[in-house]
């Protein structure tokens, strides 16, 4: 009898659970059924955790079941590590199973073995998948990381553990910004050096400004009118290990200058092309510093009606905003700086935070001198209105520059001061007609109108790399200043457009209308007059004499 028993006894040990740690994925093969002896030794072994980016993270790695590996990467004589590990793993298999009431580590383990597997017995798990929020491996990484005591491995180190099975979850005070927590990765301890690769990834964030100059290109850097909507973008992406969170928060944080107006309501998200607005909140805060702070946020994803996260899932975000009087007209530009919050940790309700991003907002000013063509003296008094010709944005076509750069209907006719200059801050890239409407004291009003090309360039960073200024339509009118005094209207070299402070240059020329005695004419024109004047005062005379004579006939 006593042979029987120790004869089924040793045909139960023969029945091994195969335990794949590739990659941080649990595969389990055939159904455990051995018994945990008193008398078995267990081994060490080293594990060391890798990652595909520069994250530096630190992993916990939890003692599961202490288990023998075999040659054939089996376990088997499973015994519990510790009392709280039985009631942690126990405690989540019997929120799958109520009725489960063993206590044996052996039956724990055949359990999350059959978990894992089809009807046809076959793992669902391989070396590439990551858990999905609600499988049991996930509900038992997520139990064990809150309840039991754990090892730190940090990322390339060699720690030594324990022979048997294993989990390893991220760290939480170890994610700092633009990191984020692994999907639990279950791994086989013994014999040699395990090496793990963690599963996940960080939200990747891109932001572009529409500038209206590309044909409605959206790029990192752009140009508009003071008080113009321009259109900005950020464009999102989530955790490739989204899959293992329950709740995935999301949201959009932008900073804007102190020179950038946000239009209040003008928000859109869509995810995956589908608009999902309404899932989102919108938030203003006006910061100490003049700059205002716009959130845009979602606080589960996984939340929005009739839409589902996945890995491969894009968040865009557009809204418009304007320059204001306080916009910077000089090569800083006016930035935005966004940035993504995202649920950092699958076991967790942390937020981590990307890397910040920015995109850059430029406007121009115009410097416009009024001079004798002749002497280069500075004329006042000479007015001026401008008129976007040929503007970028093509709903601006016609309309003429306010004093605040903005555009209007109505024509605002600028004046030069005594030193014959007008300015205009605020402008955008494209063609403005300046036409002179009134010339200065004793000059003539130019017929012919000046055109201003500004054009501007920005590099891969949305910097301003190249501002150019051409003039044309006057032959009297020059890019640049003139300072000379050689009778011709000549701009400096160089100085047409200056990128460092956004500023084109031109000067206009007049011709001096002056008024010449003509003192020659003027005596002819008087002697035959005071000689009509003669003849006809002799004229009248004779006349009545004539008929006095006859009277008294």
């Amino acid at each position: 009898m006593d042979l029987m028993k120790q004869k089924r006894k040793t045909n139960r040990s023969k029945l091994l659970v195969a335990i794949a740690a590739i990659s941080g994925v649990m595969m389990l093969c055939a159904p455990m059924a051995v018994m945990a002896n008193s008398e078995v030794t267990y081994g060490e072994g080293n594990i060391q955790v890798e990652t595909f980016d520069e994250q530096d993270t630190v992993s916990n790695a939890f003692y599961i079941f202490k288990a023998k590996k075999n040659e054939d990467g089996t376990l088997s004589d499973f015994a519990w590590p510790s009392d709280e590990m039985r009631n942690t793993v126990l405690g989540v298999i019997r929120q799958f199973t109520s009725t489960y009431s063993s206590l044996d580590a052996q039956d724990a383990a055949d359990y999350i073995s059959a978990a894992v597997r089809n009807a046809s017995g076959e793992s669902m798990t391989d070396q590439n998948t990551i858990l999905q929020a609600n499988d049991l491996l996930n509900k038992l990484a997520a139990a064990v990381d809150d309840a039991a005591g754990s090892v730190s491995v940090s990322k390339g180190q060699s720690v030594t553990l324990q022979e048997g099975y294993w989990l390893l979850v991220t760290a939480n005070d170890s994610i700092d910004m633009d990191e984020s927590g692994t999907s639990p990765i279950f791994t086989i301890i013994g014999g040699g050096t395990v090496t793990v690769t963690e599963k996940r990834s960080v939200p990747t964030i891109d932001k572009q400004i529409l500038n209206d100059a590309d044909g409605a290109a959206w790029q990192y850097g752009a140009d508009a009118q003071r008080g113009q909507d321009i259109r900005h973008q950020i464009t999102g992406t989530v955790a490739m290990n989204i899959q293992t969170y329950d709740l995935y928060y999301y949201g959009f944080e932008d900073v804007m200058s102190k020179g950038i107006d946000y239009n209040s309501g003008s928000y859109q998200v869509t995810m995956d092309g589908t608009d999902v607005s309404s899932s989102f909140r919108e938030t203003l805060t006006l910061q100490a510093d003049g700059t205002k702070k716009l959130a845009v946020v979602c606080e589960d994803l996984y939340a929005i009606p009739n839409v589902h996260p996945n890995s491969d899932s894009r968040i865009v975000l557009t809204y418009s905003v304007k320059l204001n009087d306080d916009c910077v007209i000089g090569a800083a530009g006016n930035p935005n700086e966004a940035c993504i919050y995202y649920s950092s940790n699958p076991n967790t309700r942390e937020i981590g935070k990307t890397h910040p991003v920015k995109d850059y907002l430029y406007a121009f000013a115009l410097h416009l001198e009024k001079k004798d063509r002749d002497t280069n003296v500075p004329l006042s008094g000479a007015r001026f209105t401008i008129k976007a010709s040929a503007p970028d944005d093509a709903s601006s076509q016609g309309l003429f520059v306010q004093p605040d750069g903005r555009l209007g209907t109505d024509p605002y006719e600028f004046q030069t001061g005594e030193d014959g200059i007008i300015e205009v801050t605020g402008l955008d890239a494209g063609s403005y007609l300046l036409k002179e409407v009134q010339a200065p004291d004793m000059y003539q009003v130019k017929n012919e109108d000046t055109i201003v090309t500004i054009q501007a360039d920005y590099g891969e960073t949305g910097a301003l790399q190249t501002l150019t200024n051409v003039v044309s339509g006057n032959a009297d009118a020059v890019a640049g200043i003139d300072n000379s005094n050689d009778n011709l209207v000549n701009g400096d070299e160089g100085s047409a457009a200056i990128a460092a402070r956004c500023l084109v240059n031109v000067t206009i020329g007049n011709i001096k209308k002056i008024q010449m005695p003509l003192s020659g004419e003027s005596g002819l024109v008087l002697i035959i007059a005071l000689g009509l004047g003669i003849t006809a005062i002799s004229a009248a005379g004779i006349i009545f004499r004539g008929k006095k004579k006859e009277s008294k006939k």
